[in-house]
């Protein structure tokens, strides 16, 4: 999500600061552990941690321009603030009903009658 969310707001960012860009380029790099969470690795974080992202940019702007366009995106990115500040998340599953579930259906829709096809002789 974070490597999504850099390209479209260095891109959009750059239009917006009338900044010319020949071409983009995003790449992001984790470490994570794929043992995380199981039997002799329970202590391992699951989540990826040493995050960082290179962004390549070919433009015939200057340095100055692309560092403030650098700045920018970096304060403006809902996604790397959320990486660099972390909050809080809590959360809820609700169980809704669902037609689909044995012996419910949806008000008013007709029961289904099932009929085999049975042999005839003559």
């Amino acid at each position: 999500m974070l490597i999504t969310v850099l390209a479209a707001l260095t891109a959009a960012q750059a239009a917006n600061l009338r900044i010319p860009l020949d071409s983009l380029e995003v790449e992001v790099q984790a470490d994570h552990e794929p043992r995380a969470g199981r039997p002799g690795f329970v202590e391992v974080a699951i989540d990826p941690h040493n995050i960082s992202y290179t962004v390549r940019i070919t433009s015939p702007a200057g340095e100055a321009r692309i560092r403030a366009l650098h700045e920018t995106v970096e304060r403006k990115c809902p996604i790397y603030s959320l990486l660099d500040n972390p909050q809080s998340v809590t959360g809820r599953v609700v169980l809704t009903s669902s037609p689909r579930r044995a012996g419910v259906r949806k008000p008013g829709a007709p029961r289904r009658r099932w009929s085999w096809p049975t042999a005839h002789r003559a």
